[in-house]
């Protein structure tokens, strides 16, 4: 092999990489604008909404006035679930969930409603929606608490982070104040 025919397989090997960073470089822009407009992403069955829907929620949740008691309050419950938070965040929200229906069915108790002390949350959702005890609102933010829930709850990867834990378990801490104050 001469120095000619070398320098001729160099660039034959190397021409593709070449065209697609060419390619990657002029095209920057329009790239980092849709990617900064994507909203879903699917790896391995688990949607990744979930930081979208946190945020959405949030939102929903600040501009309520229903809120009672100092949601910011530290119990041994808050440091619980913050400390399985570090550990496990699908772990944590799942947890965190468990204080909505806890709530759920305190609610629906005192006001003799409760039929089977077993219901899964969509029931119990759906019961106090058809009892008016909730505005509409309220129960959206329910249903996509709980959906978010069942995201953590069935993907088989830790995927969620310590922070959207967290943001989740603020808004649970929320939706309980709200709760309670119907």
């Amino acid at each position: 092999m001469n120095t000619l025919e070398f320098v001729s397989a160099i660039i034959k090997a190397l021409s593709w990489p070449m065209v697609v960073l060419i390619c990657v470089f002029l095209l920057r822009n329009p790239l980092s604008e849709i990617l900064t407009n994507l909203n879903r992403l699917s790896y391995n069955n688990l949607e990744m909404v979930f930081e979208q829907k946190l945020n959405q929620l949030e939102t929903t949740l600040d501009d309520n006035e229903q809120m009672n008691f100092d949601i910011y309050q530290t119990n041994n419950k808050d440091l619980e679930i913050l400390t399985i938070a570090q550990v496990s965040p699908n772990a944590a929200i799942i947890m965190a969930w468990a204080l909505i229906e806890h709530e759920l069915k305190n609610l629906l108790n005192s006001n003799n409603l409760l039929e089977n002390k077993k219901s899964n949350p969509l029931s119990l959702i759906n019961l106090l929606l058809k009892n008016e005890l909730l505005d509409n609102e309220t129960i959206a933010t329910l249903h996509d608490l709980r959906e978010l829930r069942n995201t953590a709850a069935h993907s088989h990867q830790e995927t969620l982070s310590y922070l959207q834990a967290i943001k989740y378990y603020e808004l649970v801490k929320k939706i309980i104040s709200i709760l309670k104050g119907c």
